[in-house]
């Protein structure tokens, strides 16, 4: 649970970086499945919306598939009901 939190706090940082250079770190970066979980936390917390519409787009272009937010070994992500294709499954902190 203390990665996710983690991870919000490093996407703050994410602003301060020209947009171009995010796309090209999102063009060769090969995990599509973390790429999703990223663009879902993202929007969650309404953090960077230039970052949210470059993964989208990327994403778009991709074959993704559901996957869970929190990896658990021997379950598998059912329907999600998000772009991102994200089964929530674990509880987020909201006061970050």
């Amino acid at each position: 649970m203390g990665q996710v939190t983690n991870k919000y706090k490093k996407i703050i940082s994410l602003q301060k970086f020209p947009i171009s250079d995010i796309k090209e770190l999102i063009s060769w970066y090969p995990n599509v499945s973390s790429l999703q979980r990223f663009g879902f936390l993202i929007e969650k917390y309404n953090a960077c919306q230039p970052v949210i519409n470059v993964l989208n787009e990327h994403l778009q272009k991709k074959n993704c598939y559901p996957v869970m937010l929190y990896p658990a070994k021997n379950k598998k992500p059912g329907k999600t009901g998000n772009r991102w294709k994200i089964n929530v499954n674990i509880e987020l902190e909201s006061d970050l």
